[in-house]
């Protein structure tokens, strides 16, 4: 049987809690245990990075998470169903985000009614975040679609990045676009999330904010203004005009 592990995500230097869910549930005939891995993993034990709690909350956490931390981390227990024994296991996979990946905080508006997204700088990050529901042991998945395909197939693969952060009661998934391009307002941008329970997509668009449209408005608002100006001018010389001429009439006339 394929191994299934879940997804979990923590930056360097911070320190990472994973707990074992539903151990109550089972007639436990010894402490759980922790592997570095899965079924052949490197067990680990209470020591200065590492904290093991094995009592009503079965827990492990990491301190100072840093890149040599990424792997495979499996809560491992044997227990007793209807006189027999079995091997009950939970296995996570964590991810050590790269302080590289970080991108500056940009000016966007949260997605519109019709699935928008407004953008005002040149990079941009998209969130989307499915609630997880503490009764069940199913944890969503999210993944980002590109017209219809995963962002590494797609023609955003070199050019967009996941990023996958699961905490205690949601994940969320982040679509990162270092640089924004006119052609990436034409792809259809879809957020899945699934579980054992079924699926749900949100899809959303990118609009583009040109500047260029800005200053032409701004331009044409301002010859505007300048026109009417010299419209202004023009009539009051007329008028002054006019008015003298008619003075000088009635000087030369006779009563």
């Amino acid at each position: 049987m394929e191994m299934m592990s879940h997804p979990v995500s923590s930056e360097p230097d911070e320190n990472l809690t994973i707990e074992c869910p539903h151990i109550n549930h089972f007639n436990r005939l010894e402490s759980p245990r922790w592997l570095k891995g899965f079924r052949t993993g490197v067990p680990l034990t209470n020591r200065t990075r590492y904290e093991i709690l094995t009592e009503d909350k079965v827990s492990l956490t990491i301190r100072n998470v840093s890149a040599e931390d990424e792997g495979l981390y499996t809560c491992w227990l044997t227990v007793m169903f209807n006189n027999v024994k079995y091997n009950v296991s939970r296995t996570w996979k964590l991810r050590v985000l790269s302080p590289v990946t970080r991108v500056p905080v940009t000016k966007a508006e949260a997605a519109t009614k019709s699935g928008d997204v407004t953008l005002t700088c040149s990079s941009l990050v998209i969130k989307c975040k499915a609630m997880v529901d503490q009764r069940s042991p199913d944890i969503a998945e999210l993944t980002w679609l590109v017209d219809g395909q995963l962002l590494d197939r797609s023609y955003l693969h070199g050019r967009a990045f996941q990023e996958i952060r699961v905490s205690s009661d949601h994940v969320e998934a982040l679509l990162v676009f270092p640089e924004v391009r006119e052609e990436d307002t034409k792809a259809r941008l879809s957020c899945v999330a699934q579980n054992g329970s079924g699926k749900q997509e949100v899809v959303i668009r990118i609009t583009l904010e040109d500047s260029m449209w800005t200053w032409l408005v701004v331009a044409l608002v301002g010859s505007s203004f300048f026109m009417l100006v010299v419209c202004v001018l023009l009539h009051l010389l007329c008028r002054q005009q006019r008015k003298h001429n008619y003075l000088l009439a009635r000087q030369n006339s006779t009563f």
